[in-house]
């Protein structure tokens, strides 16, 4: 199972998604939109987002390539379901 989470420097639910995704042992890369070029197809998403492979499980895709934020945190049991 590939999960990614992406995010972008001092967005404040990021860490909460990581510290959950954490407790319930899912490996995970966290992608900084920050480190991205500006062409980069990932810029095209809300902070948090958590992706399975290449499904949205939680956050979306924006218009614009400065990415959004996510509004919420999924709890532990919310990730779990998510991610079946």
């Amino acid at each position: 199972m590939k999960v990614k989470v992406i995010y972008f420097k001092g967005c404040p639910n990021a860490a909460k998604v990581e510290k959950n995704l954490k407790e319930i042992g899912v490996e995970f890369t966290m992608i900084n939109q920050d480190d991205l070029p500006t062409h980069d197809a990932l810029r095209r998403y809300s902070s948090p987002t958590i992706l399975l492979g290449d499904e949205i499980v939680f956050g979306a895709r924006t218009d614009s390539g400065g990415g959004g934020c996510s509004l919420g945190v999924p709890s532990v049991e919310d990730i779990r379901r998510l991610l079946g």
